[in-house]
C-alpha cells in the first residue's frame, strides 16, 4: 500500500561472482601453501537472502575460505597438487549445503592457485629430476644387461656351431684317410700279388710312380731348385729305369741290395762369380783396399793411369759407406768415375805440358836476352 509499505531490499536475482583473496594453508604432512579461489552463487529466495542472514557476500567469503583450509589441510602436498578437482567438488559440496537456509545456491567453486614456496618447489623439481635419473640409470641397465645376454647367447652359439663343425672336419677326415688308407693297402697288394706272379711292369710301374711323385715335391718346393736344371725331365725317368734295373736283378737273384739308393744330385744353385763373393764379403771396404792397391801400383810404376783409378776405388767405397747400393751399381760407379777422372787428368796433364813449353820458352828467350847484352 503506498505510503504504508515499503521495500526492505533489493537483491540481484542473477548469478554472481565473489572473488576469495589468497591465505596460507598447512598441509597433513606440514608444508605451507597458498591459495585462492574464485565462487559463484545465485540468489533463489530473496526473503531468505534478505531477513536470514545479515552481509550475505561476506558470509558467503568467510565460509569459503573457512572450507578451503579445512579441505586442503586435510590432504598431503603431492595429492594436493595432483587432485585439484576433488577439492572443488569437496569444498563446494560442504559450502552449498551450509548456505542452503540462507536461500542462496553455490553454483561453483573453482581453486584458481596453489603456490608452494620456493624451496619446496626447488626441492620438488630436485625430486622429480633424482626420479627421472634413477628411471634412465634402471632402463640403461636393464639394456646393459639384455646386450650382454644376447652377446652371451651368440657366442654360446658360435662355439656350438664351431665345436660341431670341427667335430664333422674330424669325422670327415679320419674318414678321408681311411679310404686313402685302403685304397693304398689294395694298390699295395695288387704290386704284390704282380711282383709274387712274376709281372715285372707292375714294379717298373710302381717305382716310376713313387720317384715322379718324390721328384714333383722337390721341384715344387719353395726353398729348393731344381737338381737337374738342363736335362730337362729325361734324368728322373732314366733314374728310375736303374731302379727298375735294380729291381729286375733282385727279381732274377742277381742283385742283393746292402741299402737305399739315392741319384746324385748336382749342386743347388749357379756358381757366383769370383768378383761378386769377393765384394759382398768385403762389403764397402773392398774399394778401399782396391784404391789403395791401384795407388800402390802407381808409386811402383809412376806415370800410369792407376792413379785415376785408385782415386775412382776410393770414391765409390766412400758411397758405399753412405748409400746401400747393390755391387753391380757400384761397379757401374767406379767405371764411370774411372772414365771421367781419365779425361780430366789428360786435360790437366796437356796444361801441365804445354806451361813446361812456356816456361822453357821464357827462358831460353831471357837467356838470349841476356848474352846479347853481355856481349
Amino acid at each position: 500500500m503506498p505510503f504504508i509499505d515499503r521495500v526492505g531490499h533489493k537483491l540481484n536475482m542473477m548469478e554472481q561472482v565473489l572473488d576469495v583473496p589468497t591465505q596460507e594453508v598447512i598441509t597433513r604432512d606440514n608444508a605451507s601453501v597458498s591459495a585462492d579461489g574464485v565462487t559463484f552463487y545465485q540468489v533463489l529466495d530473496a526473503a531468505r537472502a534478505a531477513y536470514e542472514v545479515l552481509g550475505l557476500q561476506n558470509a558467503i567469503l568467510n565460509l569459503t575460505m573457512t572450507n578451503i583450509r579445512s579441505v586442503m589441510g586435510s590432504m598431503d602436498l603431492d595429492s594436493l597438487l595432483s587432485n585439484r578437482d576433488e577439492i572443488n567438488a569437496q569444498i563446494l559440496r560442504v559450502v552449498d549445503a551450509a548456505a542452503e537456509p540462507w536461500g542462496i545456491k553455490i553454483t561453483r567453486i573453482e581453486i584458481k592457485d596453489i603456490n608452494p614456496p620456493r624451496d619446496l618447489v626447488d626441492a620438488m623439481g630436485r625430486q622429480m629430476k633424482a626420479e627421472r635419473e634413477k628411471r634412465a640409470f634402471i632402463l640403461e641397465a636393464e639394456g646393459k644387461r639384455q646386450s650382454e645376454i644376447l652377446k652371451a647367447e651368440g657366442q654360446k652359439q658360435s662355439l656350438i656351431l664351431e665345436a660341431e663343425g670341427r667335430r664333422e672336419s674330424a669325422f670327415r677326415d679320419a674318414e678321408a684317410r681311411e679310404r686313402e688308407a685302403e685304397a693304398e693297402a689294395n694298390a699295395t697288394r695288387m704290386v704284390s700279388e704282380a711282383i709274387a706272379s712274376g709281372n715285372v711292369q707292375a714294379i717298373n710301374y710302381f717305382v716310376a710312380t713313387k720317384y715322379v711323385d718324390a721328384f714333383k715335391e722337390l721341384a715344387t718346393s719353395r726353398n729348393q731348385k731344381n737338381p737337374y736344371p738342363a736335362d730337362g725331365g729325361n734324368r728322373p725317368v732314366g733314374r728310375a729305369n736303374g731302379h727298375r734295373s735294380d729291381c729286375q736283378g733282385s727279381l732274377r737273384g742277381e742283385w742283393q741290395p746292402a741299402g737305399v739308393r739315392h741319384p746324385q744330385h748336382g749342386p743347388i744353385g749357379w756358381r757366383q762369380p769370383v768378383i761378386e763373393s769377393t765384394i759382398r764379403a768385403l762389403g764397402p771396404w773392398s774399394w778401399f783396399v782396391l784404391g789403395l792397391f791401384l795407388l800402390g801400383l802407381e808409386i811402383l810404376a809412376p806415370g800410369t793411369i792407376f792413379l785415376w783409378f785408385g782415386l775412382s776405388a776410393l770414391a765409390v767405397g766412400l758411397i758405399a759407406l753412405v748409400f746401400d747400393f747393390s755391387w753391380q751399381v757400384d761397379v757401374s760407379l767406379f767405371v764411370l768415375l774411372s772414365v771421367v777422372s781419365l779425361l780430366i787428368g789428360r786435360r790437366l796433364m796437356r796444361q801441365l805440358v804445354s806451361e813446361k813449353k812456356e816456361t822453357r820458352g821464357s827462358i831460353s828467350v831471357a837467356a838470349a836476352m841476356s848474352a846479347g847484352s853481355s856481349r
